[in-house]
């Protein structure tokens, strides 16, 4: 009988696992909490296509399906317009729906306007399965595998499914790693990021100059917004029919008079994570931009100024103490592992890393107890970085000291052997 593997969580590193697993012969079901009418819409949301995914798609990826913008940075800039300081560091630009397209053509052969004719499968290559509306209620070691139990929300019936290996992609806010490691919780990070994007034919010719081939950064007072170009969900990477993203990171305590009205929709209903694009006030999001014509360079400021849906998101810190479970039949990843706060852009980057890693456990090349080692080792390192890096950026003087050294301590600890 065949290997099996449940990969809980359909986005992006569930996904990727799931591709792994199945080319080393496990028959792969993949648990995903979004009904098929909804899952994971990307909102043509920008993300930055590390080292890892590259080498991930290098693998594995059997559409041959351009994916990405080149650029490079990041780039510093004056409100002026001018040049503080630029990287040369070659950057992948890509959003988040299409790369889903293309992990899903990979995983299940699901078409979409950006894969409309996806690969075929064989023995070589086995079709995943890929369960909406699975709302997983619990893990439960057996002697050989693990049991899954979880709700069909679609026909509220709840069944359970047996995996010799099961991988937990079930995002930051993961009930998973709630139940396996209590006490571990989402700390807000005491700031929130404004997204949105803008078609390449409504920015004016003189502005996207600016934007072309390059990542942006621009410091306000305790804030900063960073712009790229990227494709669109289905797949657009032609001049003129690109997007303009930006991402722009703004402090809002919890305790001040604008938390409640930054994250209530036009309708009424306050959100604790994120108010959805199209459901921002438009008096709340007409502040937004005065401040952006204020304080942002003219071509920033256009993209931010004309985005017609913009969302806003908190930032959040997340972490687990542990990685494996169950004598090595569990293991966590992603985003449900670590929850990067998303300006250093190394989320996808950790997904492809764990998934690479996890790639070395089933050839029997690490052991798990290896494999956590380094996956929580390159974890508390990229959270410190996020962490001083959004001090840097919307912190006082004292808040970047203090992220400073300890992200410094945690080097030192780390050189001599620790984790964290």
């Amino acid at each position: 009988m065949g290997k099996s593997a449940v990969v809980i969580g359909g986005s992006l590193a569930g996904l990727m696992h799931g591709i792994m697993l199945g080319r080393h012969g496990y028959d792969v079901t993949i648990l995903e909490l979004e009904d098929s009418a909804h899952v994971r819409e990307g909102f043509d949301a920008g993300i930055r296509a590390g080292p890892h995914v590259l080498n991930f798609l290098s693998k594995y990826d059997r559409t041959g399906r351009k994916f990405d913008i080149p650029a490079t940075g990041p780039q510093f800039i004056k409100k002026s317009g001018d040049m503080l300081f630029a990287s040369k560091t070659a950057q992948a630009m890509s959003s988040w729906g299409l790369l889903m397209s293309i992990l899903r053509a990979n995983f299940d052969g699901s078409s979409s306007k950006a894969v409309p004719n996806p690969p075929k499968f064989g023995d070589d290559v086995p079709k995943g399965t890929f369960k909406h509306g699975a709302r997983v209620i619990s893990v439960e070691e057996m002697e050989d595998n693990v049991r899954v139990e979880f709700e069909d929300t679609v026909i509220e019936k709840t069944s359970s499914i047996l995996g010799d290996l099961v991988i937990v992609a079930d995002g930051a806010n993961s009930s998973i790693r709630r139940s396996l490691v209590p006490g571990i919780v989402r700390q807000y990070a005491g700031y929130v990021s404004w997204r949105g994007t803008i078609k390449e034919d409504q920015v004016p010719v003189e502005h996207r100059k600016f934007f072309q081939h390059s990542v942006l950064y621009h410091f306000m007072d305790r804030s900063i917004v960073v712009g790229y170009v990227i494709p669109t969900d289905d797949g657009d990477l032609e001049e003129g029919k690109r997007l303009y993203n930006f991402v722009w990171y703004t402090n809002l305590p919890e305790d001040s008079p604008q938390y409640n009205r930054t994250m209530t929709d036009k309708d009424g209903k306050l959100h604790h994570g994120t108010v959805p694009r199209g459901s921002v006030r438009p008096d709340v999001w007409e502040v937004q931009r005065q401040v952006a014509k204020r304080t942002m360079p003219p071509f920033l400021a256009t993209v931010v100024e004309n985005t017609p849906a913009p969302f806003v998101t908190k930032v959040h810190n997340a972490s687990s103490t542990k990685a494996v479970f169950f004598h090595d039949k569990l293991f966590i990843v992603g985003d449900a592992l670590f929850g990067l706060r998303p300006h250093i852009g190394e989320a996808t980057n950790q997904a492809a890393y764990h998934c690479e890693l996890m790639e070395e456990v089933v050839q029997g090349k690490l052991a798990p107890i290896q494999w956590e080692h380094q996956v929580l080792r390159w974890g508390h390192a990229k959270q410190m970085l996020s962490i001083a890096f959004g001090a840097l950026a919307l912190g006082t003087k004292v808040e970047l000291a203090y992220a400073g050294l300890q992200y410094l301590f945690l080097l030192i600890r780390q050189r001599l052997g620790y984790s964290s």
